[in-house]
């Protein structure tokens, strides 16, 4: 199996989230606003580049759609900012 840039990407990305695990009293990356944007960014980022459109796009696509899912119902609220 060959590693594309893409995988070695979204590899490199999943790893550098994992080690943002909270402090006792801290909220987990997907429990904020902008860890949720992040993380939207970065997959926007990656399916864009993936389908050969453009990435800015597709990161600033991702954040949006990320950052806007803490008010969605049925979905963990965000704590903090």
């Amino acid at each position: 199996m060959r590693i594309t840039p893409i995988l070695l990407s979204a590899l490199l990305a999943a790893g550098a989230l994992s080690a943002c695990a909270p402090y006792p009293g801290q909220p987990a990356m997907l429990d904020t606003q902008s860890g949720r944007a992040v993380v939207g960014a970065l997959a926007g980022a990656a399916i864009a580049d993936n389908q050969d459109e453009n990435a800015l796009a597709g990161a600033a696509i991702g954040a949006a759609a990320g950052a806007l899912t803490c008010g969605i119902p049925g979905l963990p609220p965000c704590q903090g900012i």
